[in-house]
């Protein structure tokens, strides 16, 4: 056959291993978010033996373009567009909240993947729907962060060249009064978030819902050259507004939630008002692991911190109206009965117990400590253990305390199941626990304040993911000790 027929039979081959690597990247996409669908594994496994046969037809004609090439070739495109037909009836099942999930857990892959995994989202141009542009600005923005890093300057340009040369995505003109009148929408929509001072004004302002109902109007234009590097950069912009607000909120709410114990910890309040703090204790648990995983929507945010400072006033109010009881006197007897090493015993354990993990070589979020040991570790403890071990360059009195830190809680958990079943005040005090457990209480109190400078030092720093993890660790000790406060100091 002639070399121009050799050429097109390489184009369309070509045409089609793309179109299947994007066909592969949604399918295993979908085999992560649907774990227990049946369905999506063998979708996975037929695009990705469909790419392995059109790979190896490709060596094939690189080398002999036979009689019958044209004809395999037919037979591969037909496949190819039912199985993205298939893949595409399940796309409008995935909503932009799933696939926000699935790529924090893509944080780690090559940019390469995450643009097959755009490609397949551009195969129906004509299906630009709400749903469809949240999500291809979603892998836009994935994009720029790991073409970059999370707090870089844009990378519009370098993106709108990935995408030419990976995508031949095609635009139609536009026209410089309709290119220049969305400029002008971005950039008073970037003005307005640069100008937010709370999450409250970006949100009761519409900013956030103007700036995407905007994008929906866009439709393909969002990857038009002329408009990328624009919407982009206030992606980024709105991004790193609603990090800096975000921990600003969290750490308010992380302070009125520590400060409602500390007024119940004073006495003077019904026992309703201490059955609500306890059950303040239990909701916090899904609230801290929602943070954890940074499923919180803004809107939340903002209701728990005003919830949480409606239940303060409450209970300053109803300190207020009852006098403070008198502190008792610490007793002498306390620190003669704990042992030098109380918390020193426990810090070694947790130490042999993560080089025994870390020998496995897990990345830091997989790693869990065995039930029977009571240790809640976290992967920001588990990074501090790691960079003393390495002696990595870090602030190794941070690394340390953090270590420290979980072995106090560890303390506290134990301490606090011996203590419970104790049958009243005079029976709590000859337990052996009792004296360790009045210990572990004051020394959280000094933690919890290096806590606080270490979540203000990474917002400085400029460092929103530290100061989150960081005051997660925060909390937990702030939980846990005043649980234990309740046990050994409320006045019976």
């Amino acid at each position: 056959m002639s070399s121009r027929d050799r050429s097109e039979a390489i184009r369309r081959l070509e045409v089609v291993a793309r179109r299947l690597r994007s066909a592969v990247a949604f399918a295993r996409l979908l085999s992560e978010l649907e774990e227990e669908d049946d369905n999506a594994s063998p979708l996975a496994e037929r695009a990705q033996a469909a790419l392995a046969e059109i790979e190896e037809e490709q060596r094939a004609v690189s080398r002999f373009l036979g009689p019958r090439a044209f004809e395999r070739l037919r037979e591969a495109e037909i496949g190819c567009n039912v199985l993205l037909r298939q893949l595409g009836e399940r796309e409008a099942l995935v909503a932009p909240a799933a696939l926000r999930r699935a790529l924090r857990r893509w944080s780690r892959r090559p940019p390469h993947e995450l643009v097959e995994l755009l490609g397949f989202f551009l195969e129906e141009s004509d299906r630009w729907t709400a749903d469809r542009v949240d999500k291809v600005d979603l892998l836009l923005t994935q994009l720029v962060r790991l073409l970059g890093g999370s707090d870089s300057r844009p990378g519009g340009e370098q993106l709108s060249q990935i995408l030419a040369a990976s995508l031949r995505t095609s635009h139609r003109p536009i026209g410089e009064l309709e290119r220049s009148t969305f400029q002008r929408k971005l950039e008073a929509i970037a003005a307005e978030v640069d100008a937010a001072d709370s999450l409250s004004r970006l949100i009761e302002s519409g900013t956030i819902q103007r700036y995407r109902e905007l994008k929906h109007r866009l439709g393909p234009l969002l990857l038009h050259p002329d408009l990328l590097s624009a919407i982009v950069e206030t992606n980024q912009g709105l991004r790193r507004k609603i990090r800096r607000l975000n921990s600003r909120t969290l750490t308010g709410i992380f302070s009125v939630y520590q400060g409602i114990f500390e007024i119940g910890l004073r006495g003077g309040i019904d026992r309703g008002l201490r059955r609500e703090i306890e059950q303040l204790q239990l909701d916090f648990d899904a609230f801290e692991e929602r943070v954890k995983q940074n499923e919180l929507k803004l809107t939340e945010l903002e209701e728990v911190w005003g919830n949480l400072r409606s239940f303060s006033a409450r209970l300053e109010e109803a300190a207020a109206e009852r006098p403070e009881p008198e502190p008792e006197p610490r007793r002498a007897a306390d620190e003669e009965q704990v042992p030098a090493n109380w918390l020193s015993e426990d810090l070694m354990a947790l130490l042999d117990l993560l080089r025994e993990s870390d020998s496995k070589g897990w990345p830091a979020e997989f790693v869990s400590l065995p039930a029977r040991e009571h240790f809640q570790i976290d992967a920001r403890e588990i990074k501090a253990f790691r960079r003393l071990e390495t002696r990595e360059e870090a602030d190794r009195s941070l690394e340390a305390f953090l270590l420290k830190a979980a072995a106090l809680r560890r303390v506290i958990k134990r301490s606090a199941r011996k203590l419970a079943g104790a049958p009243d005040t005079d029976s709590l005090r000859e337990l052996p626990d009792y004296a360790i457990a009045r210990q572990a209480v004051r020394l959280s109190e000094s933690f919890l304040a290096r806590y606080a400078q270490a979540v203000e030092q990474a917002i400085l720093d400029g460092d929103a993911e530290d100061a989150r993890r960081l005051q997660i660790l925060r909390m937990r000790l702030v939980r846990e000790s005043a649980g234990i406060w309740l046990q050994v100091y409320e006045q019976t």
